[in-house]
């Protein structure tokens, strides 16, 4: 009966309407509402977590360029000190080669003459031998002489 009857089911139909889209938009407010309170805890909990990790990124940034900073002259000093540690060190080879060498030297010459001497003595004994039992002429002998003579001996 009230569904038959058009003017009837109008209003109803208005009215439900009415109560609906009301109830909607309260519906919609309260999400608004809500949603705005989420984005605000959000925001209330994200942005000075944002700051703390930036204020926490250049602190970290500074104090590496700090330890860097340290190491690298640390570094330095260690190298300088090993530089002059090893300075000395070199110094000290030098001059034991530097010994060594005029050691050998010393030797050197001392062997060349005795092996000199050892020719002489021997060149000398041949020539003494051949003297005597007269295997050398006169022109050897003469020879002899000249040789002495660039040498810088005397007659």
């Amino acid at each position: 009966m009230f569904i038959q009857n058009p003017v009837f089911f109008g209003l109803i139909f208005k009215k439900t309407i009415k109560t609906g889209i009301s109830r909607v938009i309260i519906n919609l407010n309260r999400i608004g509402v809500i949603f705005l309170e989420i984005w605000g805890q959000i925001l209330i909990a994200v942005v000075p977590a944002i700051v703390s990790g930036i204020v926490a990124y250049y602190k970290a940034t500074s104090n590496a360029k700090v330890e860097i900073h340290k190491v690298e002259k640390n570094a330095e000093t260690e190298l300088a000190r090993i530089e002059k540690e090893y300075e000395g060190k070199v110094k000290e080879l030098q001059e034991e080669r530097k010994a060594d060498l005029a050691y050998y030297q010393g030797k050197l010459e001392a062997d060349n003459k005795q092996a000199e001497q050892n020719y002489i003595n021997e060149f000398t004994a041949k020539f003494m031998g051949g003297l005597f039992d007269g295997s050398i002429d006169d022109d050897q002998i003469k020879n002899m002489e000249d040789i002495a003579k660039k040498m810088g001996g005397k007659n």
